[in-house]
């Protein structure tokens, strides 16, 4: 099959990104953390997914999908009193695509102060991230879809912050054979613009890449993908979101993560496993999903969206 050039010059803008960047430790958590339920209870395997506004994490080429408005709020408990919340907006612009924006916030706890002589203050600090998110995507006849993310990422820790700005690529490759879906993308390249006193965190580059397919005799999809962060090995995903009526979904997921966050326990035999549930009904979009850490925990997350 001969690639159209919107796709050929993408593949090539890849590339030669990729080749800008090497390995090293890096900073801002926050630009690796799962946003919405649906994602999270699929393990993360959305890059090839129909994602819509979680496009602006998960592949912003999955925005030239939108054809309406919409909304989506997400609040994430985690593990150790960290909490976070997302919130985004989109719609589409006539025959120019879709336009995206998020606004992503998490909160680490309270902290005490102590002196030089382990003396306790009295006073308190919050640290805490906020990511802004930009997002465009389009989609090239029926056979590919192009998206770019902007993003601005602030970091406070006591009297001290730090700032980084950093951007996505993505794209999602539309085979004519039975609704199979090629997902790409790079993530988070970019650099630090304040640091915290004089060292420069690197952010957390990362390549993605997966297929999602429905199968013939069941009523689900079925996603894969594979993750390589500039600072660890590649991780492996794959979810399963069953369609039971059109109102109601049941998704499954596994991540090799959970393989790094076994403490000998019984209770990690369910580390990287995920679950979660899907209501839709009028526009409305109501999800949540359970992320199992294994001895360390668990994490929920409760998302609302309407589309109009």
């Amino acid at each position: 099959m001969k690639l159209k050039k919107p796709l050929l010059c993408f593949l090539l803008s890849l590339l030669a990104v990729t080749g800008a960047h090497s390995q090293g430790t890096t900073g801002f958590e926050t630009l690796r953390a799962e946003i919405g339920s649906r994602g999270s209870a699929l393990a993360g395997a959305m890059i090839a997914m129909d994602s819509g506004i979680e496009g602006l994490f998960y592949n912003p080429a999955a925005l030239g999908e939108i054809e309406d408005h919409q909304v989506r709020g997400t609040y994430h408990n985690h593990i150790l009193d960290i909490e976070a919340g997302f919130f985004a907006y989109g719609q589409r612009i006539r025959n120019w695509g879709s336009l995206a924006f998020g606004l992503d916030y998490m909160n680490y706890g309270k902290f005490d102060v102590y002196n030089t002589n382990g003396v306790k203050l009295d006073e308190s600090f919050r640290p805490n991230d906020l990511l802004f998110t930009l997002g465009y995507g389009r989609k090239f006849g029926t056979l590919f879809s192009a998206g770019l993310n902007l993003k601005y990422i602030h970091s406070e820790i006591y009297n001290v912050s730090s700032s980084a700005a950093a951007f996505d690529i993505g794209g999602i490759v539309y085979l004519p054979y039975r609704d199979f879906k090629i997902g790409f993308g790079i993530f988070n390249i970019g650099k630090t613009l304040d640091a915290f006193y004089e060292y420069e965190d690197k952010l957390p580059l990362s390549y993605k890449i997966g297929v999602s397919k429905p199968l013939e005799h069941l009523p689900m999809v079925l996603t894969l993908q594979a993750d390589k962060f500039r600072d660890s090995d590649i991780y492996f995903s794959a979810g399963g979101e069953f369609t039971l009526s059109e109102m109601f979904r049941i998704r499954l997921g596994w991540s090799s993560r959970g393989i790094e966050q076994r403490m000998n326990a019984d209770s990690d035999i369910f580390a990287g496993f995920s679950f979660g549930l899907g209501f839709i009904a009028g526009g409305v979009h109501i999800d949540y999903s359970l992320v199992s850490m294994g001895e360390l925990g668990t994490q929920s997350r409760y998302s609302v969206g309407v589309n109009f």
